[in-house]
């Protein structure tokens, strides 16, 4: 079994294990933080690749890229890749059901990225004779536990384990009692295990492979100088209008293409004004049109953002080539350049000082990361993982192709480039990964075009299904291989794909019932045209029963588990009765397994009655209890030491009601 598959299949065995454990005990949410801390700590870390730059003999390193003496290992890209993914499931256990090829290609490309830019802020660091110490390393892991802290916090009041008006001291006695140790103590033991883990060698480098780009970010700013003057210029303000085209709104169309038609319009002579009213996506400000609505720029702002960069160097009136935002593409007319200090300048200015010397900081930073990438400072090692990498730059950066035109080529380009690695086969990362990479980036381009266009791409599609499933056997590709064959003619190819994806469809939820469905269509269809034989067809109902008695089996265990009597276990009661007519109306579960699920239902309801019961004795004591608390607070003496009587009149004179 390749490494790659081994490790997201052990990972899915254990998130599962881990995810029961979890919901049993009642503490999801507080375990995962709890272990979040721990893993911080124990620089079990998210999102970076683990660089070593001295590899040990107990552990084999597979050198993949190089930038200057700093290496990137192949086994640390597995390990953060396996670790990523186990994150995102525990976050959010929606995620298991979609681990399929293309978001394994993600995840894959996405820690590629993140390990290189560790290597290349290491030449960069080097370069500048930076060195983390001890002391910097202990002071950014405290920090990184109190954002965890933070975190766990508002995840606590998202599950109504803390109010929103909670204090403080609120707070420790939820974490005490969910957790078993305060902040303090968790803090403590966060530090003495950094302390202990900073001995260490390999461990050490860890730390500094994580904490490293902060640390030089850190040390950028402390060389920043931003003189009063320089400040107030920051503020320097691009009045502009523009014309914007949502993406989202133009999906059958270029919004690239459609910019670039309205530019050339305006350049025709329409107004700009005109060209807003008529094609910009922008919504007008309450009150006003589009075109007497501005988009204003700082210098701070167009010097931190590239992609908006250029408008610094219109004239007024002059219109920009079609530029892409982070929304999409525009076209801006500059109105006028103004100074603009606040108001507020002199009492804020140390706060404007320190934002402005993070943007540069950062910028710079920036700045020479690209140039080293750029500039073909990566030695690449794996033709695979540097198409990955090119891929995810590609999806992530602002100035990547942005017409669907550019966009479908460059994914052509990578997509061929990745067949070509698959069909040699002599990648130093093996047959799975080329292959993920390959899917992703074919489907990309593949769901880039218009629906009509799609079919075009079939062969292309069959010969990638064929390649990946390979690899990755998952019920849905299977199906989708097993239609295009069955579509080609191919009987034997098309059984041989629906057998497997019978046995693959482990999902007892309604997406696993689609597939139930599609595979018996597809089956019947085979048999309609003799192109499955009656061997074959008995093998794929075998599988289909085989999966009825499973999805029984399942919808018993829903409803045994079911021990919540509150909204939720309700709510989980009404989808199982539900769930339950519909298989028996399709025919889908025995008698006896429907029997068995009637009679824990009805379980349920007996023990739903005598939860509601307890619930309104316990509601009616703790009324009582607080009416005789009112009692005896009204008993108490009052300010003068005793209990007035009912004539007690505070005031001289008589009392109320004596006559006299």
């Amino acid at each position: 079994m390749p490494y790659f598959h081994a490790v997201f299949e052990v990972k899915t065995l254990s998130i599962t294990k881990t995810r029961t454990f979890i919901e049993k005990s009642g503490c999801g949410y507080v375990t995962g933080i709890v272990l979040m801390i721990v893993l911080i700590v124990g620089m079990v870390y998210y999102g970076f690749g683990n660089r070593n730059d001295s590899p040990t003999a107990s552990r084999p390193q597979t050198v993949v890229a190089a930038v200057g003496k700093h290496e990137v290992y192949l086994e640390d890209i597995q390990e953060a890749t396996a670790r990523a993914t186990e994150n995102l499931v525990q976050s959010n256990p929606a995620f298991q059901a979609s681990l399929g090829p293309e978001f394994q290609a993600m995840i894959l490309a996405d820690q590629v990225v993140m390990s290189v830019n560790e290597a290349v802020i290491a030449e960069i660091a080097g370069r500048e004779n930076f060195v983390l110490t001890d002391e910097k390393i202990l002071q950014l892991v405290m920090e990184q536990v109190d954002s965890s802290i933070l975190q766990l916090r508002f995840q606590m009041m998202q599950q109504g384990m803390l109010k929103p008006d909670a204090t403080e001291q609120d707070f420790q006695a939820a974490l005490k009692l969910n957790v078993g140790k305060d902040v303090a103590e968790l803090k403590a033991e966060a530090e003495v295990t950094a302390q202990e883990n900073l001995k260490k060698p390999e461990e050490r480098r860890k730390y500094e492979s994580q904490f490293l780009g902060m640390g030089l970010l850190e040390s950028y700013r402390n060389k920043t100088k931003v003189s009063d003057d320089e400040l107030k210029k920051s503020f320097d303000t691009w009045i502009t209008k523009r014309v914007f085209i949502d993406p989202t709104k133009h999906t059958d169309e270029d919004p690239h293409e459609i910019a670039e038609r309205v530019r050339a319009e305006i350049q025709g002579g329409l107004a700009f004004e005109s060209a807003m009213e008529k094609y910009s996506d922008d919504t007008a400000p309450e009150g006003k049109t589009k075109s007497e609505s501005n988009v204003n720029y700082t210098l701070a702002n167009l010097t931190y953002d590239d992609s908006i960069r250029p408008i610094m160097d219109l004239k007024k009136g002059e219109v920009s080539e079609v530029l892409w935002t982070s929304s999409g593409p525009a076209v801006y007319k500059l109105i006028d350049l103004q100074p603009k200090v606040p108001e507020n300048f002199e009492e804020l200015k140390e706060n404007f000082r320190s934002t402005r010397v993070n943007e540069i900081a950062s910028k710079k930073l920036q700045d020479e990361m690209k140039q080293i990438i750029d500039g073909g400072g990566v030695q690449w090692q794996s033709e695979a993982l540097k198409i990955a990498f090119e891929w995810a730059r590609m999806r992530n950066s602002l100035t990547s192709p942005k017409g669907k035109k550019e966009i479908a080529a460059a994914l052509l380009e990578l997509e061929n480039r990745a067949l070509e690695v698959v069909q040699e086969n002599a990648d130093i990362v093996g047959g799975q990964p080329p292959a993920l990479i390959l899917y992703a980036i074919f489907n990309q381009r593949l769901q880039s075009l218009p629906e009509a266009e799609r079919s075009s791409l079939d062969e292309r599609k069959l010969e990638v299904l064929s390649i990946v499933t390979e690899f990755d056997a998952s019920a849905d590709l299977l199906i989708e291989l097993a239609e295009l064959r069955l579509a080609k003619g191919d009987g034997p190819g098309a059984t041989d794909a629906l057998k497997q994806a019978a046995q693959a469809n482990a999902d007892f939820t309604t997406v696993g019932e689609g597939r139930y469905t599609r595979i018996q269509n597809l089956r019947n269809q085979l048999v309609a045209k003799k192109l499955a034989s009656e061997e074959d067809a008995a093998a794929i109902d075998s599988e289909l029963a085989t999966w009825r008695i499973d999805l029984a089996d399942y919808l018993v265990y829903l409803a045994e588990s079911n021990q919540d009597f509150g909204d939720m276990g309700q709510s989980a009661y009404n989808e199982i009765n539900s769930r339950l007519a519909a298989l028996i109306s399709k025919g889908w579960i025995s008698d006896e397994a429907a029997t068995e699920v009637r009679r824990l239902q009805s379980v349920w309801r007996e023990e739903k009655l005598k939860f509601d019961k307890e619930e309104e004795q316990a509601r009616k004591e703790a009324e009582e209890e607080a009416k005789a608390a009112e009692a005896e607070k009204a008993k108490e003496p009052g300010p003068t030491g005793g209990t007035p009587p009912s004539s007690f009149n505070p005031l001289p004179g008589p009392a109320p009601g004596s006559g006299n």
